[in-house]
């Protein structure tokens, strides 16, 4: 059995693996950060626009913010992986609540799809993350499904 099948098999029998959580504060000042760099004009996530009428815990963060504050969570694998390039090639999200600023948000990520495709550039392995995102109530306010290539 060669080495990569080995590799191989021990990712698959990982499916299921999940990283270390990892809790964000979220702050009003980080909000209108992303939201300025974004040049999203939607006043919804512009408190200045609403100074006198929304308190700072009542600011609503845009629903990419999350992207943001995502877990690297790649390296939690039980195993090696020689191949040393990576490539992000997508996410797919489901939003299901609010972020607000002062909300607590924790990202757990799991492993749950492991496979091998044959590219221009050669052997390319895809490793398929789900991040759950809870905030400080334990209400699911997010799920990313993001699938990285290395190769």
């Amino acid at each position: 059995m060669s080495r990569r099948t080995n590799m191989l098999q021990e990712l698959k029998r990982a499916i299921g693996s999940q990283s270390h959580p990892v809790t964000y504060k979220i702050h009003e000042a980080a909000i209108e950060g992303f939201t300025e760099a974004i040049e999203d004009p939607n006043m919804m996530w512009q408190r200045r626009a609403h100074l006198d009428k929304i308190p700072a815990s009542m600011m609503i963060a845009p629903p990419t913010f999350l992207r943001s504050i995502a877990p690297f969570a790649v390296d939690f694998l039980p195993v090696q992986v020689p191949m040393a390039r990576r490539l992000d090639a997508g996410s797919e999200w489901e939003f299901l609540g609010l972020v607000f600023a002062g909300d607590c948000i924790t990202a757990l990520t799991t492993l749950v799809d492991v496979y091998e495709k044959k590219g221009k550039v050669g052997d390319m392995l895809f490793t398929v993350n789900e991040t759950r995102y809870v905030n400080q109530r334990g209400e699911m306010i997010a799920m990313q499904r993001c699938t990285l290539i290395r190769y």
